[in-house]
């Protein structure tokens, strides 16, 4: 299993964000959006609406993200990875 960084997850939401972009389909509920580099991004029915599991490291570590805050997200994970 590949070690858990920021960088993985950055580079995962990233493919991820360029991949939703360029399908611009609906996707199924539940279905896979991205698997690599350790990290897997799930789109699934939240309490808040549509959103992502981005599953990572160790088994059952994951966060739940709705698909309105998944720029927010990136943002600050962007800010923390160039933090020092």
């Amino acid at each position: 299993m590949t070690p858990f960084s920021f960088n993985n997850i950055a580079k995962a939401l990233n493919e991820m964000k360029e991949k939703l972009e360029e399908e611009q389909n609906a996707l199924q509920e539940g279905e896979d959006v991205f698997n690599k580099f350790g990290i897997q991004i799930t789109k699934t029915r939240l309490k808040g609406g549509i959103g992502y599991q981005i599953n990572y490291g160790e088994r059952g570590r994951y966060i739940q993200v709705l698909s309105k805050d998944m720029n927010n997200l990136m943002k600050a994970m962007k800010t923390a990875m160039d933090a020092k």
